[in-house]
C-alpha cells in the first residue's frame, strides 16, 4: 500500500464533493465503508473550481471525482506535486497513474469489493431503479414490467 494511502487511512481527512448525491459525492460515500477510510464528506460545492479553491485555501484535503476532469482542473498542481492521487475507482490503472491502487485491491472481503464493483464502477446497475407509488395494483405492475420487456425486443425500438 502506497504511503499517502497509509496517511489517508489513519487520519481523518475532509473530502470535497458537489451536490449530495452526485457522482463523486457517492464514490466518496461508497468508498468509506468497504475500505475503512476516515474521511469526513463535505458535500455541496458548485463544481471543480470550487472544490479546487476550497481545496487550495486548506478548507478540504482533498477531493474525488474523474479522473480526466482532474487532470485538466488540477494539471499544474498534479505537475509539481502539490496534489496527488491517492486512490483509482476504476476497473483498470490508468496508464498515467500505475503506481497509484485500485480501490478494488484494498477491499478485504467480497461484500466490501461487490459494494466497489455495483456502487462505484457499475452504478447503472442499480442508480436508475424505475418505481411506482406504493399500492400500485399488481395487474398494472405486471403490465409495466411486460410492456417493457417488450419494447426492449422490439427490433423498431434498438
Amino acid at each position: 500500500m502506497s504511503k499517502r494511502l497509509v496517511a489517508l487511512a489513519t487520519a481523518a481527512i475532509l473530502i470535497a464533493a458537489g451536490i449530495g448525491g452526485a457522482r463523486a459525492d457517492a464514490n466518496a460515500r461508497i468508498l468509506k465503508m468497504p475500505l475503512g477510510l476516515p474521511i469526513q464528506l463535505v458535500s455541496g460545492y458548485k463544481g471543480t473550481a470550487e472544490i479546487g479553491l476550497a481545496a487550495s485555501s486548506g478548507e478540504v484535503a482533498g477531493a474525488c471525482w474523474s479522473w480526466e476532469s482532474m487532470r485538466s482542473t488540477w494539471r499544474a498542481a498534479l505537475d509539481s506535486g502539490e496534489v496527488v492521487a491517492v486512490l483509482q475507482t476504476s476497473t483498470r490503472a490508468f496508464p498515467d497513474l500505475a503506481a497509484v491502487p485500485l480501490g478494488l485491491s484494498l477491499a478485504k472481503t467480497d461484500e466490501a469489493r461487490q459494494l466497489i464493483k455495483v456502487g462505484i464502477q457499475n452504478p447503472a446497475a442499480f442508480a436508475r431503479p424505475l418505481t411506482l407509488p406504493p399500492g400500485t395494483p399488481k395487474d398494472r405492475v405486471l403490465l409495466l414490467r411486460k410492456a417493457f420487456r417488450e419494447t426492449l425486443k422490439d427490433p423498431a425500438y434498438k
